[in-house]
């Protein structure tokens, strides 16, 4: 009823929700929002993923995945487009999508 989808940050050997998001659009477009701003920052490694339990071509069809897209290319950060792994599958259920990257600076900020 309520559709509340949480969005967990995983970092070292640490993972916990850093926000609550009512409905799946609004959380990953905060999600992708944030991957947006840590490319835009500058990133440690070259490289961001992005993991989706589904058709990775509904990736396209998400609010603010196009702009990550946009802001890896123009920073050249190459980005790799792959299948949720089984266990992260498992873990989160069908259609989670996740974002991974490498940065020292970035901090999750719900409201982008």
């Amino acid at each position: 009823i309520l559709d509340i989808k949480p969005i967990l940050l995983g970092h070292m050997d640490d993972t916990k929700p850093v926000a609550k998001m009512r409905g799946f659009e609004l959380a990953v477009e905060t999600m992708f929002a944030n991957a947006t701003r840590a490319v835009e920052e500058g990133l440690l490694a070259p490289a961001i993923c992005v993991g989706f339990g589904g058709d990775p071509i509904a990736l396209q069809q998400m609010t603010g995945f196009n702009r990550l897209r946009e802001a890896a290319t123009k920073s050249n950060i190459k980005m790799h487009i792959t299948p949720m792994s089984i266990s992260g599958s498992v873990h989160a259920g069908p259609g989670c999508v996740e974002v991974a990257f490498i940065s020292d600076k970035h901090v999750f900020e719900e409201r982008v």
